[in-house]
């Protein structure tokens, strides 16, 4: 609406409550030929008219009625959200000046004292109209603008988000045995967060801290990267934890990345307060950096990583469940079994197929491009087959994907 002269489809609507006969008579017959007019006797038929068709653009409303005034009227109007913007006017015998203050305070715009003026009820009537259409247009104007802005944060979002899943897989081709390991971090630990009905932020933060669960090993030389964690001696096994875990400071310097970089800092805290750097326990460690840890811990015992041999399935279990309330969080571990704790069966049969006939649900063996391991042992789902897709678009290296059915 961008002034009642525009709209020439069809009239402005007007709602006029007033439970004198006469007077209700000389309003209709004020305005009727410039609007369109819906008329009631009292509050109640005044409040059901504003929640029905055809909505009032403005309502004349007189102050003194039997049973429920226009000052209660209005309040109601007002608390309800299909209602709360119809402009309300005050027609009304009273002319104490607190009579008024009262009806302005309540959200009335304006206020008409009786007996009326054709001629100012009409030109009050196209002011205030005219005063709705601009907020209204400027209503959707704001809309417009912060959808704009909403689609581009989304498409800011999913570059950032597409940056850092690239860089996880980049951070992987140091050790083709951990090729999807973060992807899978990330993917179980998002799911358990929402198993766990955390905010929608809480989900999102824990999703990239799985990401960047290693991002530090990036500065470690190859031998180190290659071996299990246990391999390792003592004095090289704290050195690469201590290298994943200095990437919070290089991370917590970019504001985005600050809530992830914490959960990464925190990744290899053990409940019962025995883990590093800080020897935090139980609550102290953040929930998202627990469900991390289960999740990452049985990917590293399943792949051969943890210690010096690949753990079976029920075995990576079964080690999950002894260090429960130890190294981790019970209420993760229990969570972490009733989703991900049935074993797959053996019997699969493995096959090759192309990329392009990868479907949503496919269990994931291998995808290598060009001979090198891109994503090992994980669901396919759309997200993932077009990030894949992409990869292949950019690089045009032959792609080989590997596949249990």
């Amino acid at each position: 609406m961008n002034s009642p002269d525009a709209k020439t489809d069809e009239k402005y609507t007007i709602l006029i409550v007033d439970d004198e006969p006469l007077l209700l008579k000389s309003l209709i017959l004020a305005i009727q030929d410039s609007y369109r007019i819906r008329a009631v006797k009292n509050g109640k038929q005044a409040i059901a008219a504003c929640l029905s068709d055809p909505r009032p653009d403005l309502v004349l409303l007189d102050v003194m009625m039997p049973e429920m005034d226009g000052y209660q009227v209005i309040q109601k109007l007002r608390t309800n959200p299909e209602t709360a913007k119809i402009p309300v006017m005050f027609v009304t015998s009273l002319s104490e000046a607190g009579d008024e203050e009262k009806g302005l305070q309540l959200g009335a715009v304006d206020y008409i004292t009786k007996p009326v003026n054709p001629a100012i009820v009409k030109a009050r009537i196209k002011t205030q109209l005219e005063l709705k259409a601009a907020r209204d247009n400027l209503e959707k104007q704001v809309q417009k603008r912060t959808q704009k802005l909403i689609e581009a944060h989304e498409e800011l979002k999913s570059t950032y988000l597409g940056t850092v899943k690239s860089f996880s897989m980049l951070i992987e081709q140091k050790d083709p045995k951990m090729a999807g390991h973060s992807r899978r971090v990330a993917d179980k630990s998002r799911r358990i967060a929402t198993e766990m009905k955390l905010s929608q932020q809480e989900i999102d933060t824990i999703f990239l801290a799985g990401l960047m669960a290693r991002i530090g090993t990036i500065t470690l030389p190859d031998n180190m990267v290659t071996h299990s964690l246990f391999e390792l001696d003592k004095e090289e096994r704290l050195d690469f934890i201590q290298h994943i875990i200095a990437a919070r400071f290089l991370l917590g310097n970019i504001q985005s990345l600050n809530e992830a970089a914490q959960l990464i800092e925190y990744q290899y805290e053990h409940v019962n307060g025995t883990g590093i750097p800080h020897a935090a326990s139980g609550d102290a460690i953040p929930l998202g950096a627990r469900i991390i840890a289960v999740v990452r811990d049985f990917d590293l015992l399943v792949e051969g990583k943890l210690f010096n041999k690949a753990y079976s399935h029920s075995q990576a279990i079964s080690y999950i469940k002894r260090n429960s309330g130890n190294y981790y969080d019970s209420d993760v571990v229990n969570l972490y079994i009733r989703l991900y704790g049935k074993s797959i069966s053996n019997t699969q049969q493995i096959m090759t197929i192309g990329l392009a006939d990868l479907l949503p649900g496919m269990n994931i063996i291998e995808v290598k491009f060009d001979g090198r391991t891109y994503v090992r042992n994980m669901e396919a789902t759309e997200e993932i087959i077009s990030e894949l897709e992409n990869i292949h678009n950019r690089s045009h290296r032959p792609c080989q994907v590997t596949i249990s059915v």
